[in-house]
């Protein structure tokens, strides 16, 4: 067993994640938070800030993130989509 603390960000790079999002921003502005580096330096997309999500709670989606194609960008605003899975 052992004592390392591992933190949520660090749990979800580990297993091999690609994208990890939240939805509550503090504001326009909020502060730059240590999730960022952990999940960005292990390749680890951020997505947050979405909105209407109780319009799909519950509900098997395929989601997808469009940025805009404009080279050189770190990060921006994406479309955000999501296809409604039909039940087999």
């Amino acid at each position: 067993m052992t004592d390392q603390i591992v933190t949520q960000e660090e749990h979800l790079a580990a297993l091999g994640k690609y994208e990890y999002g939240w939805a509550d921003v503090d504001g326009p502005n909020p502060p730059p938070w240590p999730a960022h580096g952990i999940l960005l330096s292990n390749e680890v997309y951020i997505i947050e800030g979405l909105t209407n999500l109780d319009r799909i709670r519950g509900r098997r989606v395929r989601f997808a993130a469009l940025p805009p194609l404009i080279p050189g960008l770190s990060g921006c605003p994406v479309r955000a989509v999501a296809w409604i899975e039909e039940a087999a």
